[in-house]
């Protein structure tokens, strides 16, 4: 029978306490399925938006054990948890991130990870973990991130990350690791970028950064050797990124070290280079950015970045640059950053940067004191923004402190300006001294900037700021001769120059040779004082040594009781005349 239009559809009523009782049975029945499924643990915060629960900084000492099941994000850092049961997140089906984070953790239980399928991020770094078991993250096949910085870990063995064929990032630096096995990331296929900084490791684990043909970033330093060996990273075709950062002691690049990488960002950073590695670099012909900061790097080869054509970006902050040469730069016309701040710059000759055309438009001179005179004015021209602080003037005096800004109006020509050198206070031209002395002849010079002082002495090379032999140019451009000899006599030359001009003096020094009636009264004092010494160093020693045997025969024969001091003596005299008298056949004798 088909109900019509106006057909009364019956009602079901429920009395309220039944129905109260069945709306008690169907909850009951939802939290069978779910520990705690609507409700949050009493420490913790858990908004409804994400499904995440949030346990940070709440002073926990242990994992919550009502932890909600549909949780996605579980953060339980900053606490004092030391142990998680192995039990602890077996509900937890839906988890996709688990920050453990700055905690006391020493060791991992196994099967604690194994029931995370849906697991992506897991952030155990800042423990005390000291081991990582093979196979302990065995149960989270969709992880892509594992960080395990900062721990204690001192070695990684094989299968160490054993299933976790999806993991794309792995950070284990900041660790005091000591050894890498060959086979410890033979599962990470897909691994695409590694953090191994500020380890303890002797060299590059080369063996076992050749399983994994995915990296395309790579972070080592702390490691204590100071050359860096050829074919350090073989098999490695899709590393575009390389930072050798914090490897206090890598002087050396050897020609052959990066063979086999097409990088487009290196970085050597925090080490001791002394000089640009152009051999090792001359290969990586897309290198887009270059960072050599933090090296005791002095001196810049001309054309030392030549084949680097696509270098975007360069950093040499931190040295002890103390000039840029000419050509310092070429071929660097796609550089659009150049960074020298922090260097003991005074000054960069004027074709050491790229060609005017190129592209460069950041110049960092932060920390920096030039010489502010007609050198620095094709500088300015050029309209570079110094980014960060700006330069200051060192020299001249007039100038000194003072904040060299971007805009070079009203600078060049005016201000800085250049002064041919001119020798001032020459002193006496003609010297006499004796051989034997200490002599020091000055040469001072004003100019801007300030010149060179260069020393030529008579039938001789120029004399460099070296010691040579006696002959010594001190700090403020003095020839000192300690001391002075008979063949010292000569006409000695004092050039002063700069990049406008130069100036000189001439010096014409006379040395009495050395003889007995030169000598002076003081000498002939030291020499008598010295001869008594000597003498009474020899006669003292001779009469202490005598008077110490007499002792010793005093005393000893003190020791040996009564002493007769007189001996009688019979003899038989030879020949028939011996007399028969038996008191003339004897002497007495006196003992000593």
């Amino acid at each position: 029978m088909v109900a019509g239009r106006n057909t009364p559809i019956p009602s079901l009523h429920l009395e309220p306490r039944l129905f109260i009782m069945c709306v008690g049975v169907l909850m009951r029945a939802l939290c069978s399925c779910c520990p705690t499924p609507c409700e949050c643990p009493s420490p913790c915060e858990c908004p409804a938006r994400d499904n995440s629960t949030l346990c940070r900084r709440r002073f926990l000492s242990i994992v919550p054990s009502d932890l909600p099941t549909f949780s996605q994000i579980l953060d339980l850092s900053h606490n004092y948890i030391r142990a998680v049961p192995s039990n602890a997140f077996t509900h937890l089906k839906y988890l996709q991130e688990l920050d453990l984070s700055y905690n006391q953790l020493s060791r991992v239980e196994p099967g604690l990870f194994s029931s995370l399928p849906a697991l992506r991020v897991l952030l155990l770094h800042h423990n005390e973990l000291k081991l990582l078991p093979p196979g302990i993250f065995l149960g989270m096949p969709a992880l892509s991130w594992l960080d395990v910085r900062r721990n204690q870990l001192v070695i990684l063995l094989d299968q160490t990350f054993q299933g976790l064929r999806e993991l794309k990032h792995l950070e284990t630096g900041e660790n005091p690791l000591l050894f890498v096995s060959p086979g410890a990331f033979l599962t990470l296929p897909q691994l695409q970028r590694l953090g191994l900084e500020d380890t303890k490791l002797n060299g590059v684990p080369s063996s076992a950064l050749a399983a994994l043909p995915r990296l395309s970033e790579l972070r080592l330093g702390g490691i204590s050797s100071s050359v860096l060996r050829d074919l350090s990273f073989p098999d490695l075709p899709l590393l575009r990124v390389l930072e050798l950062d914090s490897w206090p002691s890598l002087g050396l690049l050897e020609p052959h070290s990066l063979s086999g990488l097409n990088l487009s960002s290196f970085s050597v950073t925090h080490g001791n280079l002394t000089t640009i590695p152009e051999e090792a670099l001359k290969a990586q012909i897309y290198l887009r950015t270059l960072d050599l900061s933090y090296n005791p790097i002095s001196e810049l080869p001309a054309r030392g970045f030549g084949t680097l054509r696509r270098l975007e970006e360069l950093r040499l902050s931190s040295g002890r640059l103390h000039y840029v040469p000419s050509g310092a730069f070429y071929g660097l016309g796609r550089l659009r950053t150049l960074d020298l701040s922090d260097n003991p710059l005074t000054w960069l000759a004027e074709d050491a940067l790229p060609s005017p055309l190129g592209g460069l438009e950041t110049l960092l001179l932060s920390n920096t004191m030039l010489s502010c005179d007609c050198r620095l004015c094709w500088l300015l021209h050029r309209r570079l923004r110094f980014g960060g602080k700006s330069p200051v003037c060192a020299a001249p005096d007039s100038l000194r402190g003072m904040v060299i800004p971007d805009d070079p109006e009203k600078l060049c020509p005016d201000l800085f300006t250049c002064q041919p050198p001119r020798i001032v206070n020459p002193g006496p031209r003609e010297l006499t001294v004796r051989e034997g002395d200490v002599l020091t002849i000055s040469c001072h010079s004003l100019g801007v900037p300030q010149p060179s002082i260069q020393w030529v002495l008579p039938q001789s090379p120029p004399l460099e700021d070296t010691t040579v032999r006696r002959v010594t140019i001190l700090p403020d451009d003095a020839l000192q001769f300690h001391p002075v000899q008979a063949e010292d006599s000569g006409a000695y030359l004092c050039t002063a120059s700069n990049v406008v001009g130069n100036d000189s003096t001439w010096v014409h020094l006379e040395v009495v040779p050395y003889n007995g009636s030169n000598v002076p009264s003081s000498v002939m004092a030291v020499n008598g004082r010295l001869l008594v010494v000597i003498t009474a160093g020899g006669i003292l020693p001779f009469i202490s040594s005598v008077t110490l045997c007499f002792i010793f025969m005093f005393l000893w024969s003190r020791g040996r009781g009564n002493i007769k001091h007189t001996a009688h003596i019979d003899y038989v005299p030879r020949g028939n005349r011996a007399s028969t008298d038996t008191e003339d056949n004897k002497f007495t004798m006196k003992l000593l």
